[in-house]
Parts: C-alpha cells; structure tokens; sequence
C-alpha cells in the first residue's frame, strides 16, 4: 500500500522512516545496514539508494562552474576490480578543478584517454593537446590506472594560487580512496555514481547533510 510521503513519490515507506534512512545514509552506512536498521527491504533501500546518489549527481552538476556533458554513457561504465584501495583497476583518467572552495570531477571521455594518459605519464608534452577541451579547465588530472597525476598550472594564476588549488584537490583525492575502500569494491555500474557522492560529501562536510537533503526532496520529491 502506498503511503503519502512529501520526499519521495510513489513510497511505501513514511516520513519518519525516509528521514531515519537518510540519516543512515548520511552516517555511510552500506545498504545492507541501512535495511537492517531500518527494517526495510534490502531491494527497497538499494532502490532509494540509487535515486538519492542519482539526485546527487544532478546536484553536483548545478553546482560545477563548467557546462560539462552530464549524460552517463559507456565512458563511465569501465571494467574494474575489487581492490585494496577502492579505486577501479581501471584504464581512466580523472578531470579536479578547484573553484569558489569546492572540488569538482568528472571522468575524461573515453575517446580522449589515451591522449591524457600519454602527458600523465611524461610520454607527450601537454602543448600538443592544449586545444583540446578534453583538459582544460581542469587544475589537475588523474591516471587512476597507476595513480599518477598531472598539474596545470593555467598561465593567468600565481603559483602561490595553484599550490591552494592543488593542495584542496589532493585532500579530496585522498577522501575518494579512503571511502571507496570501505565499500571492498562498487558494481561497475555505480562507480560514477559513487565517485559523483564523494564530491558531494567533500563539498558539504561542514554541512548538516540531512537537513540539505530533505531541503532538497522537500522541494523536488524522488
């Protein structure tokens, strides 16, 4: 039977017990606690889980300074281990920029990879793909396949601006792998997701992050 529930459409759970799961949510707990403590199907909570971290994707995009292209498509669903840092054992490449105290990132497209791997791991000199959109404006990026990173240093900033920039982004880079180990590997289809949810949790972690949420399903209901 479906009950009324202000934050979430089409529930068959309350308000008391949405609230109660996304102070879970907030607390990390995996999906699997969050049922037991919630005493509300696994099936259900996976499902809710994955609206939330959906709507948090959508969120982060409001917040990005740049018109990046928000469509999920298979540039993000790469192949990947569980290993023992969390991280996808995966050939791909990270985009961070550091803009107004927040963190963004976003997952290169694929057709751009190889080019970015090659100046990440000194193999090419990043002037030969200054053109491309693929990079710029990012302060950093990642080759998470051997954990190498790349700075650029835009020209229009002091040096003493970019060691700022570049020492918020390491500490947020150092966030992605310390949470995403907790998880002992995440199904390849929701490693974006995921990663999307560390920016979020990073960007607001001085915020009461319950009350931003139910703010936001209070205005536009899952």
């Amino acid at each position: 039977m479906k009950v009324f529930n202000k934050y979430y459409y089409h529930a068959h759970i309350n308000e008391a017990k949405f609230r109660h799961i996304i102070r879970l949510f907030v607390e990390d707990l995996p999906a699997s606690k969050i049922a037991q403590l919630s005493d509300v199907s696994r099936i259900s909570v996976n499902k809710l889980m994955y609206k939330l971290r959906s709507r948090i994707v959508l969120l982060t995009a409001m917040d990005s300074p740049v018109d990046f292209d928000m469509t999920i498509t298979d540039d993000y669903i790469q192949p990947f281990s569980d290993n023992h840092d969390g991280i996808a054992d995966k050939n791909f490449v990270c985009g961070l920029l550091w803009r107004n105290d927040k963190v963004h990132v976003e997952i290169i497209p694929e057709r751009y990879r190889l080019m970015l791997q090659e100046v990440i791991r000194g193999k090419r000199d990043i002037r030969t793909v200054q053109s491309a959109r693929s990079w710029y404006p990012y302060d950093m990026l990642i080759d998470v396949e051997e954990n190498k990173r790349a700075r650029l240093h835009h020209s229009d900033e002091s040096l003493l601006a970019h060691e700022e920039k570049i020492h918020h982004i390491a500490a947020f880079w150092s966030f992605v792998t310390r949470r995403l180990a907790m998880f002992n590997g995440i199904n390849v289809d929701k490693y974006y997701l995921h990663l999307k949810e560390c920016e979020f949790r990073f960007n607001n972690r001085h915020e009461n992050l319950s009350t931003l949420l139910l703010k936001e399903f209070t205005r536009n209901p899952l």
